[in-house]
């Protein structure tokens, strides 16, 4: 797997304790450099000795053989630097490969006392499972190789150019909080001798790139059964495939295909397991432009399934602009949801429903 760094193991002494880190992750979406995620630890050693020592650290990265193959599989720009003075110093770092994993090597003075250093890095996450899906994983365990217990660890991540806690398909461990505005997560760990269950966990959906995966459906063939009950057939190079209508793109539309207008007709939303889901988000008919929503049809009234069972009936306006709904209950541990017309509003051409945008939040 790629996008995985780790927290700097002792290689020389065992009389230093790494006393706290605050681990800075900065996700951003696709841009023109791809999608990234920068990270800064900042350490802070204690010396017990009377003595200054010096100390062999190495930073491990964890990719194997893989980064032989695969240049995103690797950590890009890492730098270490210790604070001397109130400034900051860089270090050298070396890179060094063994069969178990890589390492970027460094040997720094650590006087009596407190001492604090620092590593930056930037990362290209791991896209799994559909194009537009990401993962990142910082590896605290390593840090369990310092003397002593780490008094205090905190973890933030910050989400930027559109994303936020609400793309978060899966995070661990458990025990984190968000920001009010869901543009932030931290972690406040404390006496932590980290273990494989501390390690940190991100997997996320970039909004940038959600028609991905939408992007691999050109056939009837490509669309499974079980994802609509019908779709209207390809008219050039515009498609109504089930998955228009959950590429976060307003542009796009999935459109019943059957005669008359589709009440009863479904498409099915692919879901994660890991999340809590609160609000229904969407955008009613085919919004790609005016004319073009006022032609089709609309939907009046949805029903949304579950598949723990649980059953809700939505009313929707007859309007173009995004509609939010805060669901009767809160929804976890559920793979997907149906969503089935039950009423329509009437277009001035076109007996076809559409449904351009909808979308299940949580976190």
């Amino acid at each position: 797997m790629g996008g995985t760094g780790g927290s700097v193991e002792v290689l020389s002494n065992e009389d230093v304790e790494m006393f706290s880190e605050i681990i800075t992750i900065d996700v951003y979406s696709e841009g023109e450099e791809g999608s990234t995620v920068d990270i800064e630890v900042i350490y802070e050693f204690r010396n017990a000795l009377a003595d200054s020592i010096s100390v062999e650290m190495g930073f491990p990265e964890f990719c194997n053989s893989e980064c032989a193959d695969f240049e995103d599989y690797k950590l890009r720009d890492f730098l270490t630097f210790q604070k001397i003075n109130e400034e900051w110093e860089e270090i050298e770092s070396t890179y060094t490969k063994t069969e178990t994993k890589n390492w970027y090597l460094s040997t720094l003075t650590l006087e009596p006392g407190e001492n604090i250093v620092k590593n930056t890095y930037t990362l290209t996450p791991t896209s799994y499972r559909k194009a537009s899906r990401y993962w990142v994983e910082y590896i605290l365990e390593t840090g369990a190789s310092w003397a002593g217990n780490i008094s205090s660890a905190d973890i933030i991540i910050n989400f930027h150019d559109g994303l936020s806690a609400y793309d978060l398909v899966e995070l661990g461990p458990e025990g984190f909080i968000f920001s009010e505005d869901r543009k932030s997560v931290m972690w406040d760990l404390k006496k932590l001798e980290p273990s494989e269950s501390d390690n940190i966990n991100i997997a996320y959906e970039d909004p940038n790139l959600a028609s991905a995966g939408c992007s691999f459906v050109r056939s009837e063939d490509d669309v499974s059964s079980t994802e609509a009950s019908s779709y209207y057939p390809s008219d050039g190079e515009l498609r109504y495939f089930p998955c228009k209508a959950y590429d976060r793109q307003s542009d796009t539309a999935w459109v019943e295909g059957v005669s008359g207008d589709g009440v009863g007709e479904w498409i099915e939303l692919p879901l994660w397991g890991g999340k809590i889901y609160e609000n229904l988000q969407l955008v009613n008919g085919y919004a790609a432009d005016e004319t073009l929503w006022e032609e089709n049809n609309r939907i009046k009234a949805l029903k949304l399934t579950f598949s723990n069972g649980y059953e809700e009936t939505f009313e929707l306006n007859d309007s173009s602009e995004v509609q939010s709904f805060v669901l009767g209950q809160k929804v976890s541990d559920v793979s997907w949801a149906k969503v089935e017309i039950l009423e329509v509003y009437k277009g001035t051409k076109y007996e076809d429903t559409a449904l351009s945008e909808i979308r299940l939040l949580g976190l």
